[in-house]
């Protein structure tokens, strides 16, 4: 993950730099969460029409904070709108890092 380097501006302390790719490295194990927060921002959404401006920049500004962290946590859009689509697995039958969309 080259995420080190444009923290630098938003985090010159480097603990801080390699707590916070620590945890981003756990968020990219939370596959579910992920494809939610996709979900809310509308990632898999083709170019709505939007009432006004204002709403259209909202919508545009969820999809690309959504991008990003799915981005930063080092998975796939592809794999979360896999995940977005398909059954939940079940976690007795299928453990670990979004076993269920690698198949």
């Amino acid at each position: 993950m080259k995420l080190i380097a444009p923290l630098r501006a938003f985090w010159p302390d480097l603990r801080e730099r390699r707590q916070l790719v620590a945890e981003y490295g756990q968020l990219g194990r939370m596959g579910m969460l992920l494809a939610d927060i996709a979900k809310r921002g509308g990632i898999f959404i083709a170019g709505e029409q939007h009432r006004d401006l204002f709403a259209a920049g909202v919508a545009e500004g969820r999809r690309q904070i959504a991008l990003e962290l799915i981005r930063t946590a080092g998975l796939d859009p592809a794999l979360l709108q896999k995940a977005c689509t398909d059954p939940v697995p079940d976690p007795r039958r299928q453990p670990g890092r979004l076993s269920h969309l690698e198949e």
